[in-house]
């Protein structure tokens, strides 16, 4: 139904993705209900199916949020100017904090893209996230090996 955090029309579809995130992320698509999710977000199934009308859209919706802030903080890292050393240095900030944040995270992500590899293509083309370029032969050299 929604699909970018501008896009969420109410604090209750807000709160209903909130509490997707935290029952997929932990449970995973099969292990979560969509009466599971109704109690955490604290309201009745009837009003889940109002604004998510399958557990599929939602999980949809709550993957391509999760995967596309991953890929999206990623992605401005390696894209910056700076030196691979802080490049790597931010990254692994990154991901550690998220990880103590959500240490679920990586097993909902790897989950999914094993399940379904095909939901990984699709977000690609919808986010207009583009695949990293090479660029061999442009980098700087460390140890014999060319870097940027």
């Amino acid at each position: 139904m929604v699909t970018s955090e501008e896009g969420l029309s109410t604090e209750m579809e807000k709160n209903i993705i909130e509490a997707a995130t935290r029952i997929f992320v932990k449970w995973g698509k099969k292990g979560a209900s969509m009466q599971l999710i109704a109690d955490e977000a604290g309201i009745n199934r009837t009003l889940l199916n109002y604004y998510f009308r399958s557990k599929e859209k939602l999980f949809i919706n709550v993957f391509d949020r999760v995967f596309c802030n991953l890929i999206k903080q990623a992605s401005d890292i390696l894209e910056s100017d700076i030196d691979i050393i802080e490049k790597l240095s931010s990254f692994i900030d990154i991901y550690i904090s998220g990880l103590l944040n959500n240490p679920y995270i990586p097993v909902f992500i790897l989950n999914e893209l094993n399940t379904n590899p095909e939901h990984l293509v699709r977000i690609f083309k919808s986010s207009g996230i583009k695949p990293l370029q090479s660029n061999a032969g442009h980098g700087k050299s460390y140890g014999g090996r060319k870097v940027n």
